[in-house]
């Protein structure tokens, strides 16, 4: 496919094209949730073996099957208890404290945005606003 394929198009072919590609992704996601589900059935049990033989929980690691090899990722996320470590933080050096931990500070864009004026001032030259592209619907209207 190329974009002058697209070009030629009229808005109510674009949309039907639209409606085809939405339904085919979700389509493919199922199909690729379902293949994925089925290699975890297959291959989860050795590669997590594989992993603990040596010494992990978590990573990656590859299982050869006859031609082929699978690459296998067990992914972690760590959430880390706030109150306990900010007291275990506030007993370290400031030096040696500021080397193990990263503080970013956030607010959250609806009480950014639901702030009192006089708040919102305030805050309002410590934000920065960056575009993350842009989306399309098309809809069919009666």
């Amino acid at each position: 496919m190329n974009q002058s394929l697209y070009s030629s198009m009229t808005l109510p072919e674009l949309f039907i094209e639209k409606r085809k590609a939405k339904e085919e992704e979700t389509v493919l996601k199922e199909k690729n949730l379902l293949i994925n589900n089925e290699l975890e059935s297959r291959f989860s049990e050795r590669a997590k073996n594989k992993l603990i033989q040596e010494g992990k929980d978590f990573g990656c690691t590859s299982v050869h099957d006859g031609a082929h090899k699978v690459k296998i990722n067990f992914r972690k996320r760590v959430d880390w208890d706030q109150d306990k470590l900010i007291k275990v933080l506030n007993n370290m050096d400031l030096d040696t404290a500021k080397h193990y931990v990263d503080v970013n500070y956030k607010v959250s864009e609806s009480k950014y945005n639901n702030a009192p004026p006089n708040i919102k001032v305030l805050l309002e030259d410590c934000r920065t606003v960056f575009p993350q592209g842009i989306s399309f619907d098309i809809e069919e209207v009666e």
